[in-house]
């Protein structure tokens, strides 16, 4: 069984989404009975540029297709969409991000692709998680963000940030090129302790990356510019126990 891709207007569309239609379900005329879908089979709406809204066939009846309140989205077109009429795809085939670099659109299916491809093709981004998630929510989401109800609908900035995380983190790949900012990544990992041992693990990962990139110049910057705070202030406070043990021990003879 099949799924269906049409084309419609932005109103109309709008007008039959879940939160604005009053109505069980919604309604739309075809003009040759879609034969290969069915109950059940998802339906698609574009508006010519992506896939902006979807839904559940609920029945198919002659002369017209029936279906739930659509349910907002932005994804992709699986297919071109027809200027009129269906056509038939796979929704669970396409994929759910895209985002055009140098003028070629770029198709992701999942979150952690998008956000490993940004990483690797936008260096800023390993150290900007403003950058990172305003391009996620601008240009893949493809959000106007003054518009209120559209601001709403943001992916959580938590979730793209996760993301970002097990790839610096925990996968030690695209860790930032900025010294403060690789601290900061490590800081505010709950994990990196676990899997690094301290914050020098960490960088020694992260200059390790960039040597094997050949990025020498990167690695020297870390190495030059990242401080120890903490292991500078623990190599102190061994010294304040050692200085103390002496003192007790003097004062016992």
């Amino acid at each position: 069984m099949k799924d269906l891709l049409f084309q419609m207007d932005r109103d109309w569309i709008r007008k039959h989404l879940e939160s604005t239609y009053d109505g069980r379900f919604c309604r739309i005329p075809v003009s040759q009975e879609p034969e290969l879908s069915g109950e059940g089979q998802k339906i698609l709406f574009s508006d010519g540029d992506k896939v902006i809204a979807e839904s559940v066939i609920t029945e198919i009846r002659s002369g017209e297709v029936r279906f739930e309140p659509l349910t907002a989205v932005r994804k992709p077109n699986p297919e071109s969409p027809p200027g009129n009429g269906f056509e038939y795809v796979d929704a669970e085939e396409c994929g759910r991000y895209s985002i055009r670099f140098h003028g070629v659109e770029h198709v992701y299916k999942t979150l952690h692709d998008l956000i490993e491809a940004l990483l690797e093709k936008r260096e800023e981004m390993r150290n900007s998680e403003e950058l990172l998630c305003h391009t996620v929510w601008s240009r893949v989401q493809d959000l106007d963000l003054n518009r209120f109800e559209e601001f709403e609908e943001r992916m959580d900035r938590g979730t793209i940030v996760g993301v970002r995380d097990e790839f610096q983190v925990e996968r030690e790949v695209y860790p930032p090129t900025d010294p403060e900012e690789l601290v900061e990544r490590y800081r505010g990992s709950s994990r990196a302790t676990r899997m690094h041992g301290s914050l020098r693990g960490y960088v020694e990962k992260a200059k390790e990356f960039y040597r094997e990139k050949g990025r020498d110049t990167v690695a020297d910057r870390l190495d030059a510019e990242v401080q120890f705070p903490d292991e500078v202030g623990g190599e102190r406070s061994n010294e304040i126990v050692k200085e103390r043990v002496q003192q007790v021990s003097m004062e016992g003879k």
